[in-house]
């Protein structure tokens, strides 16, 4: 009786960790970046956000949080890939 509860719980502990793996992997792929109001604020929220500084880009609905997203996410909102800035890091010895 005590072996078949505890395949039960790890059979069950299996599938939350697989769940969390998953999900976890969702959020990881797609930073809360919408919600910077400008340039500076966008890079600082997560490495992998980028902003959209072209004057055409229309974010009248959506608002400014619009013109912050993930590189790939930009260019498919319309946003030239000349005109997103993305973080980009070096080291200079």
């Amino acid at each position: 009786m005590v072996a078949a509860w505890l395949s039960g719980c790890w059979r069950c502990l299996a599938l939350i960790f697989a769940f969390q793996c998953v999900t976890s992997q969702v959020v990881n792929d797609n930073p809360v970046c919408g919600r910077a109001k400008d340039c500076g604020e966008c890079m600082g929220i997560d490495p992998r956000c980028s902003w959209c500084f072209d004057d055409e880009f229309d974010d009248t609905k959506e608002g400014p949080g619009y013109r912050c997203a993930l590189f790939s996410v930009l260019a498919d909102r319309g946003c030239p890939s000349s005109k997103i800035e993305s973080v980009k890091s070096s080291i200079i010895a």
